[in-house]
């Protein structure tokens, strides 16, 4: 496994900041919706019009004002069209002509751009996507097939063009979507979706969210009010996959939290609030749990306790992304960054900073620890 990290802040140089947000999924029409029906514990669940092996239709978290018929690149460029539209009035009050790139994560199911199906549906969602960008001061709109860990990926890609000044803001986000025939069939026929009687398959989503990223001083000389800075990413590969004979011992897991939470180490913080995107599948609840007490672990007893350090608060908060929001596949950390950067915003829960994870049934696995601006 190979171990991709940044770090930003304080000794470590400028930091990326967010300096707004969009989502649209089923339980919101934009970033602080999401958040308000999610602290009201709503839900999207519905049945879809697929049907499960056993006959019964399969429970999905659709959006519901989508054409139920629709899949393919028609309905991820929708959804994908639906917070474009959120985020455009952000970027166009930026100050002067920004020059805007654009990192998206999206299925590990598009890497197969030899596939007749996924690579065409890759091949044609960056066309859309690349041409929304042109009309708005970039070029090329970069999708990284990643998955659910894959917003790690868009942020330390937007952040080396930040650095470069190659552009002046980041567009960083994901889209997914399971209502698509053939990715259903594919997970079915693995027993990976949820029915009443295997409860620990997870319950199939679809959404988009995103994140707009500026360099902190150029941020705030424009004007603008970041709500959220990016001290740490970290991602690597977990050879153990959902489909794999080997076990999982969650060494991928554990060495991207871990990484994350060592930057908190260094500063003589505590960790205020974990938001992780496992869901009720045995493989993944697995992993987290073994990953966990790693990453917290004080450590220092090497040394006698004299490099002892608390990394874990007394009131640390544990949060999941809910199964109202169903699987969001490569949506699901874009989803918590916006729903982080409104709770920051609204002081619940009343953190100082919150690690994000990423895990899927893939390889990818991916953390971010990220802080709230006063």
């Amino acid at each position: 496994m190979t171990l991709e990290k940044k770090y930003w802040g304080g000794d470590f140089g400028p930091a990326p900041v967010v300096v707004g947000t969009a989502a649209f999924n089923g339980l919101g029409f934009n970033a602080h919706q999401s958040w308000a029906v999610w602290r009201a514990d709503g839900s999207a669940l519905t049945q879809s019009p697929f049907r499960l092996l056993n006959g019964e239709q399969a429970t999905m978290a659709l959006i519901r004002s989508l054409p139920p018929t629709e899949y393919g690149v028609d309905r991820l460029w929708r959804i994908l069209a639906r917070v474009l539209k959120e985020i455009e009035p952000q970027l166009e009050a930026i100050p002067g002509t920004p020059r805007v790139g654009m990192w998206l994560a999206v299925s590990h199911w598009l890497a197969e751009v030899n596939d007749p199906w996924f690579g065409r549906v890759g091949v044609g969602l960056a066309r859309e996507a690349t041409r929304w960008l042109a009309a708005h001061g970039g070029s090329v709109a970069h999708l990284l097939p990643m998955g659910h860990a894959g917003l790690v990926d868009a942020v330390r890609a937007a952040s080396e063009a930040l650095k470069a000044e190659a552009i002046d803001v980041a567009i960083v986000g994901g889209v997914d979507s399971y209502a698509d025939p053939l990715v259903f069939d594919i997970l079915e026929e693995e027993e990976a979706i949820f029915d009443q009687r295997r409860t620990d398959g997870f319950i199939p989503g679809e959404g988009a969210a995103l994140a707009l990223l500026m360099d902190e001083r150029e941020a705030r000389s424009l004007g603008r009010r970041p709500t959220v800075t990016i001290d740490a990413i970290a991602a690597t590969d977990e050879p153990a996959t959902y489909w794999s004979d080997v076990p999982n011992l969650g060494h991928g897991l554990t060495e991207v939290m871990r990484t994350c939470t060592a930057r908190l180490k260094h500063d003589h913080r505590t960790l205020d609030w974990i938001f992780a995107d496992l869901t009720n599948e045995t493989y993944r609840v697995r992993e987290f749990l073994v990953a966990l007490p790693r990453a917290i672990a004080p450590g220092g007893l090497d040394t006698a306790g004299a490099t002892y350090q608390e990394i874990a608060s007394p009131d640390l908060v544990t949060e999941f992304i809910p199964d109202g929001f169903g699987d969001l596949g490569a949506a699901t950390m874009p989803t918590a960054l916006a729903l982080v950067s409104d709770a920051f915003l609204r002081g619940d829960p009343d953190a100082a900073n919150c690690l994000i994870v990423g895990s899927s049934i893939a390889e990818r696995r991916g953390a971010m620890l990220v802080r709230r601006l006063r």
